[in-house]
């Protein structure tokens, strides 16, 4: 961890917003449920039109059709409101929209609540110091999931921010009294993905260093109108709503971003000092993998015992593997393509080495073979279905599983796992739905 701070020493965000400013943003919520208001009473009426059996036609239809206009219209005017809002948000002093508007989206149904927060209990555990400690820290059980409906009274200053990268951008925030808030963005709408993309950028990217605003334009917005405004309304809607969850939780808010300049005396900007990235579980990956090349170069055996214990260390840290949720946006998450097929192609390759071990092991020991067998099966299936996870990669995943199909049907005579298994695979393939498979 970068920094610890007392409670005495917590950085607060300084309400600082004109209260013109303020009542545009509460016009453009107002605004915002007028059109859901309008999208639900057409859905209503097609319903209940539905409902009765009768084609719509009549009053029905007029109803149908106003509401349909007015949702439209609605929108339009939302939109050239919130262009005009766009254009007040480059000032550069501490800024935030009126909080209980923000807490309001919290508490509200999706759509309209971008977040998914689960508060953990104070306890007397000690606050991670690295990030070994991070995985741990997340076995937790969760007090309660949200929305959160009350604030505790006694605020407690946010001692440390978590980055976590595995299946999905959560971020952790830690108080000084113990408590502990997970917040992640749903991923439904481009906006949402968008503000996930941004913190993960100046995370890994920047690894809370300074990058200068043209990259982040670059790398986040590119294909986006008002590029430079669109990544100021971002920041701020994400520090609002990060400080919304806070309050709600008894936390006393800190800013995520810092504004400075870089060497070359640049307009850049970075995550706060409090945030650190949890990087242990791909630690893990980059331990063995050299370790597993340099045993099969040297034709070397690692022990039965050894070689399963390796297995499922590195099953246990990639789980749900490198920001897998957000990839199919390839746009946004261009950026972590890279580093994304670097730690799938070191998990495949260990489980792959270990899948010929155990069969290997089974030839030397017929005592286990069948144990090995069923092992060597399922590490294959895990393998194929990882294969084409988020960006596919159908040739080495079709390889994986004729290997694994293979063991289920000619040597443990298993059709129904073997049928269970190309299951899956086609399943995982259909939610994928990959356009054309990847070079």
């Amino acid at each position: 961890m970068n920094r610890l701070l007392d409670q005495s020493d917590a950085v607060f965000v300084v309400p600082s917003r004109p209260a013109a400013e303020r009542r545009r943003y509460r016009r453009t919520c107002t605004w915002k449920a007028i059109c859901y208001a309008f999208q639900a009473a057409g859905l209503i009426c097609l319903l209940v039109d539905i409902s009765f059996g009768l084609p719509l036609s009549g009053p029905a239809a007029l109803l149908f059709v106003f509401t349909l206009i007015c949702y439209f219209a609605c929108k339009t005017l939302l939109a050239i409101r919130e262009n005009r809002l766009e254009s007040t948000l480059t000032s550069s002093k501490p800024q935030r929209l009126t909080s209980w508007w923000a807490t309001l989206d919290l508490l509200l149904p999706w759509p309209m609540n971008p977040l998914e927060v689960t508060v953990y209990p104070p306890s007397q555990l000690d606050l991670p110091d690295s990030a070994d400690e991070h995985s741990s820290a997340r076995q937790q059980s969760p007090q309660a999931a949200v929305p959160v409906k009350s604030a505790v009274e006694a605020a407690s200053a946010i001692v440390h921010i978590g980055i976590s990268l595995l299946g999905k951008l959560t971020i952790l925030l830690y108080g000084a009294n113990g408590q502990k808030v997970e917040i992640s963005f749903k991923t439904k709408q481009s906006g949402q993905s968008r503000y996930a993309a941004l913190i993960a950028y100046l995370a890994v990217i920047g690894k809370c260093s300074w990058i200068t605003r043209i990259d982040i334009l670059r790398a986040i917005y590119r294909t986006v109108a008002n590029a430079s405004s669109s990544f100021d309304t971002d920041r701020l809607r994400i520090q609002e709503l990060i400080d919304a969850v806070a309050r709600s939780s008894g936390l006393i808010p800190v800013k995520l971003f810092e504004k400075g300049k870089n060497e070359l005396n640049e307009p850049a900007w970075r995550l706060s000092s409090l945030c650190e990235v949890d990087v242990a579980a791909f630690d893990v990956l980059l331990y063995w993998f050299p370790r597993i090349i340099a045993v099969q170069t040297n034709q070397i055996d690692i022990e039965l015992g050894e070689l399963r214990r390796v297995s499922k260390h590195v099953i246990q840290a990639y789980a749900d593997g490198y920001l897998t949720q957000h990839l199919h946006e390839h746009e946004i998450w261009s950026w972590a393509k890279e580093q994304y097929f670097e730690y799938r192609n070191i998990y495949l390759t260990i489980l792959e080495y270990a899948a010929e071990g155990e069969i290997k092991a089974g030839r030397l020991r017929p005592d286990i073979q069948m144990e090995c067998l069923l092992r060597a099966a399922h590490l294959y299936e895990r393998c194929a279905l990882t294969a084409i996870t988020a960006i596919p990669d159908t040739q080495r995943g079709e390889r994986y599983l004729g290997r694994c199909l293979k063991i289920y049907r000619d040597r443990l005579h298993d059709s129904q796992a073997a049928a269970r298994a190309k299951e899956a695979y086609d399943r995982q393939l259909k939610r994928n739905n990959p356009k054309k498979p990847p070079n």
